[in-house]
């Protein structure tokens, strides 16, 4: 990747308020090795030389040998259930599309000619057969979800809750899901209702399409999965939007006093 996304974070002048934003950065690498040289030198280490960068198209020009190098420090990742949570609260493409690849990459046999991206498609498949999921209900091409060609259905999305629902990761996953009312892309949705800080669902929005999928629990104690997908929703004149019908579905789950059964 030649581009990526760093946050910055500050105070407004007015009131001091802190805020949060987000900046594009052209070459990420690059910028890393300037604030690392930087951060050495604030310390009293010298780097001399030039900063150089490797991409993915120089190293199959000249193949990166690693073992010829000295390792002078390395940074863990965060486990991947705090991952979850930076990508599914706020909806973050950019995380979605590399974990992808990455796992593509992971799976690379010596003789495969698949892209990194490709690989990682195999990988989701085979995880979503797994999970029970229909294949006919299913059509990836990519990681984000922002391409048209993404498809899928409400029927999958509730197979693939339900599977969550059971699986050994399932309070990590559950807890990386916006909550209405509270964070993440549901932040400033369904507030003062009984579905904030109650539902918990990941939103996808595209233009023409607008879908709300995950856990709520009723007014009648009951627990439940939903999918909500709206898909070329748009009435001339109508006075409501896509979002606002979406949101009335998951309050009215939230208000059920009933049974299901």
């Amino acid at each position: 990747m030649n581009e990526n996304v760093v946050y910055a974070t500050g105070k407004m002048a007015a009131g001091e308020t802190e805020y949060k934003d987000e900046v594009t950065v052209s070459h990420p690498a690059e910028l890393f090795v300037s604030l690392f040289r930087q951060a050495l030198a604030r310390h009293g280490i010298k780097v001399s030389g030039r900063t150089r960068t490797i991409n993915w198209l120089d190293r199959e020009i000249v193949p990166f040998h690693a073992e010829r190098m000295v390792e002078l420090a390395e940074v863990q990742s965060l486990p991947m259930s705090d991952i979850a949570s930076e990508i599914m609260k706020p909806s973050q493409n950019l995380y979605t599309d590399l974990i992808l690849a990455h796992v593509g990459e992971s799976q690379r046999k010596p003789e495969s000619i698949e892209t990194s991206e490709e690989l990682g498609i195999h990988e989701l498949n085979k995880f979503l057969a797994e999970a029970g999921v229909n294949r006919r209900d299913v059509l990836f091409e990519e990681g984000s979800g922002l391409s048209r060609n993404n498809l899928t259905t409400p029927n999958a999305t509730i197979a693939l809750l339900q599977y969550m629902s059971h699986h050994r990761c399932a309070d990590a996953y559950l807890n990386a899901l916006p909550i209405a009312g509270v964070d993440g892309t549901l932040r400033n949705r369904m507030k003062g209702t009984p579905a904030a800080g109650n539902v918990r669902a990941k939103t996808g929005t595209l233009r023409w399409a607008n879908s709300l999928s995950g856990h709520v629990k009723t007014a009648g104690g009951e627990r439940l999965l939903f999918s909500i997908m709206l898909n070329r929703y748009y009435e001339p004149g109508l006075n409501r939007s896509a979002r606002s019908d979406v949101d009335t579905i998951a309050i009215l789950l939230a208000s059920f006093t009933g049974r299901t059964d």
